[in-house]
């Protein structure tokens, strides 16, 4: 069970069968006997299993002797600022991000706000939860409960600026951003529609992945009601942002991130992190007033790859932006801010519609066993194309594009494809279905 819930990037599973509280206790007697943190940083997000499991984390710590820092109930940008802020030796936010209610996770953070992913120390904390073998601390830990509610709604707010009098809907999906971010809402020249605010792990109005077809739905029938200027809906633990304009179109992840790309590098060159899947409109859009740098798909390897090339800005297919200000980490809200203020006083459409140049198939997923097997079979079909193997396959040409990349997080090999028009991206897909299928 435990090479099931330790992933690339975290720790994920169903709880109890997969995940529950002694597994919880036994993380926290390993990350004690593997990092030995002066302090470490507890968080949870607002999911049923949640309080149990940060019980049991805290007691595996404080008994190998390990003082804890209780933040409590945190949206995940909020636990990211505190690691970067406080710069605690280590952190644990406990959440299953965007997926359904029965499921839990861990995700690890250590000094200055660094991610550790499974190649970087889960592999060994999984070995240690494995033997299930702990030295007797002399002492046990002790528990500090803080709150960083006010430190936090005044950093996100050093990013509000010439912010313009919009109405907008906001659909917390019963998550985490109604928590956090409750104090910087009111501070904000919005007039907000709020949608579904309450905490409530159990998510009764909609799955907390706002990618599910339907989950938008109800955002999109408020904003036409309301005759609102754009409306948003946040993912359980509100790392991730996604906007529908005016006329309650979706708009995709990396439109959000050539709006944001241009306007950092407009007046000073810098450097732009993106994922190997996000469109080429981002890369075009900035041109040579920067430099546009391709990550491998996941947030601990674009926040690596951020720190890495001291990247202002990086942007994900995924609905992730991160900022060099916010401790090269991701937000929710920041985005918000930014464009907002990038907008001003015109209409989301307009101000989008210079980047709407490229046709995307969207993420298209396919079980399947023998994954290297049919990479190589697409790859050896498209052998007169510019390859890439940053992250699973990419095929290039000039007038489409496509990444073939197996999932981190699922057992299935993950398709998406870009086109100059409609009709070629339409008939490429049908290409390499059927080389996948």
């Amino acid at each position: 069970m435990l090479d099931e819930i330790f992933r690339a990037y975290d720790i994920r599973g169903t709880y109890p069968d997969q995940f529950n509280e002694d597994i919880a206790y036994r993380i926290g007697r390993a990350v004690a006997e593997l990092y030995k943190p002066g302090e470490i940083v507890i968080a949870r997000d607002m999911r049923l299993s949640s309080p149990l499991l940060a019980n049991s984390l805290i007691k595996g710590l404080t008994d190998s002797g390990i003082d804890v820092i209780d933040a409590g109930l945190c949206s995940t940008p909020l636990f990211y600022f505190i690691m970067g802020k406080f710069k605690y030796d280590l952190g644990v936010m406990i959440t299953a991000s965007h997926n359904p209610p029965a499921y839990n996770g861990m995700k690890f953070m250590k000094k200055p706000s660094i991610f550790i992913n499974y190649e970087t120390g889960l592999d060994k904390v999984k070995e240690l939860v494995k033997k299930n073998e702990f030295r007797e601390a002399e002492k046990k830990g002790k528990i500090i409960k803080k709150d960083f509610i006010q430190d936090y709604t005044t950093h996100v707010l050093s990013f509000a600026k010439d912010i313009p009098k919009k109405k907008i809907v906001i659909d917390a999906g019963n998550g985490m951003i109604s928590n956090s971010c409750r104090k910087i809402f009111k501070k904000l020249p919005l007039e907000i529609i709020k949608l579904n605010f309450n905490l409530d792990g159990s998510f009764p109005n909609h799955e907390s992945n706002p990618l599910v077809p339907g989950v938008q739905d109800q955002l999109k029938e408020a904003v036409k009601k309301n005759k609102a200027d754009f409306g948003i809906i946040f993912d359980g633990d509100a790392d991730r942002i996604f906007f529908v304009d005016e006329n309650a179109d979706e708009i995709l992840g990396s439109i959000i991130g050539a709006l944001i790309s241009e306007n950092f590098v407009k007046d000073k060159k810098e450097s732009i992190i993106i994922d190997a899947v996000s469109s080429r409109i981002i890369q075009d859009t900035v041109g040579d007033k920067g430099e546009v740098i391709r990550s491998r798909v996941g947030y601990s390897y674009m926040s690596k790859a951020a720190r890495k090339h001291n990247a202002v800005f990086g942007a994900e297919v995924s609905n992730h932006y991160s900022y060099r200000d916010n401790f090269y980490c991701d937000s929710g809200i920041i985005t918000l801010l930014k464009v907002l203020e990038i907008i001003g006083d015109k209409k989301l459409s307009e101000a989008l519609k210079p980047y709407k140049k490229y046709f995307n198939s969207g993420e298209i997923n396919f079980e399947a066993e023998d994954k290297e097997g049919i990479m190589k079979k697409v790859e050896e079909h498209f052998k007169d194309a510019k390859i890439s193997h940053l992250d699973g396959l990419t095929v290039e040409y000039d007038e489409w594009w496509c990444v073939v990349r197996p999932s981190n997080t699922e057992p299935l090999l993950r398709l998406r494809i870009e086109a100059n028009s409609e009709e070629l991206m339409k008939e490429k897909v049908e290409e390499v279905r059927g080389l996948i299928e």
